[in-house]
């Protein structure tokens, strides 16, 4: 007489054999955020750089099912102001389209920047998400088209935008050290001991 597996023991050995058809994965995007590439364009000598980190979980196919957006953000801006918003959109370079993966930054909830105009933002976003919608077809089509989309920061003085950079992809490498007081010159004597890891980012154009 034949028998099937129910037990406890049997469900979860089959779970098991489940997580291990997944895979992850993380691409990094690199964005130079100008105000002169806002449409129309801002006349500012603000400037920013966005590292995009687009985290993906594959099923055993090789289809991205679920996953993060992260988004860090280095500004210096000419003056004080008050971001509103951070955002990244379908469009190509010279074209103002609408919104596809927004942050929780908002006017309700904003960061003050401060007369030095320098500040650091960091925002996740996880997919897929019913409010507001992020299916995973946006992601997948980010991975493959990223120069589509561009990344972009509002403040108070420009709502519709104050600077903006079309997404491009690139290489990482991690790079370590192990440092000791030995390897100085001279030798410091100092009893101490440290790792250092440098993350090194380069990006592509569409060339």
């Amino acid at each position: 007489m034949k028998r099937s597996i129910t037990s406890g023991a049997g469900l979860l050995l089959l779970s098991a054999f489940g997580l291990m058809a997944q895979s992850v994965d993380t691409i990094p995007f690199l964005a130079l955020m100008q105000p002169g590439n806002e449409v129309p364009a801002v006349s500012d000598t603000s400037s920013g750089n966005a590292i995009i980190w687009v985290h993906v979980v594959k099923d055993a196919a090789g289809n991205i099912t679920s996953g993060s957006v992260d988004f860090d953000v280095s500004t210096k801006f000419s003056s004080a102001v008050t971001a509103t918003g951070l955002h990244i959109h379908n469009g190509a370079a010279g074209v103002s389209a609408g919104v596809v993966i927004p942050t929780d930054l908002s006017a309700t909830n904003s960061v003050a920047i401060d007369a030095t105009g320098k500040t650091r933002i960091q925002k996740q976003v996880q997919f897929p998400t019913t409010a507001p919608a992020l299916p995973v077809s946006i992601i997948t089509d980010l991975i493959a088209n990223p120069q589509g989309y561009y990344v972009n920061i509002h403040t108070t003085d420009h709502a519709g935008g104050a600077m903006r950079g079309q997404l491009m992809p690139a290489d990482m490498k991690v790079l370590m050290g192990l440092m000791s007081p030995k390897n100085e010159v001279p030798p410091t004597g100092v009893n101490a001991s440290g790792v250092a890891s440098v993350l090194l980012l380069r990006a592509h154009d569409a060339t």
